[in-house]
């Protein structure tokens, strides 16, 4: 597999079912508020992949890059090269890349590295 040019974002796509719950649709709010984000700033969208998955597992894409453990969204992925993470943000090492798991954590990440306002 080559290494990525850029991070990935993965999101979970809205409007997803999830079989357990029945035949409703739902969004993932996490993925939604990451989203979100990126409309306020469109120049940090332009930095970075935006994947939309599905919810049912396994999650192709993400599997592919993390592994089974890593399927959960919203996961940034980080490009070889990408700028370290500021203190309040943990980074775990996956194989040869590197994940932000958490919400607030992917938004504090994407704001210091890419120069626009923290989330407070």
């Amino acid at each position: 597999m080559r290494p990525l040019e850029r991070d990935h974002l993965f999101v979970y796509a809205p409007g997803f079912v999830d079989p357990a719950l029945g035949p409703a649709r739902w969004f993932c709010p996490y993925s939604a508020q990451v989203v979100g984000f990126l409309g306020y700033y469109p120049e940090v969208r332009a930095t970075l992949e935006l994947v939309p998955i599905d919810f049912a597992r396994p999650r192709a894409p993400l599997v592919a890059l993390v592994g089974e453990r890593y399927q959960a969204a919203p996961i940034l992925v980080l490009a070889p090269g990408s700028p370290d993470a500021p203190d309040d943000v943990h980074v775990t090492a996956v194989g040869p890349h590197r994940v932000v798991e958490r919400t607030l954590e992917i938004l504090r990440y994407l704001a210091v590295t890419r120069g626009v306002p923290l989330p407070h």
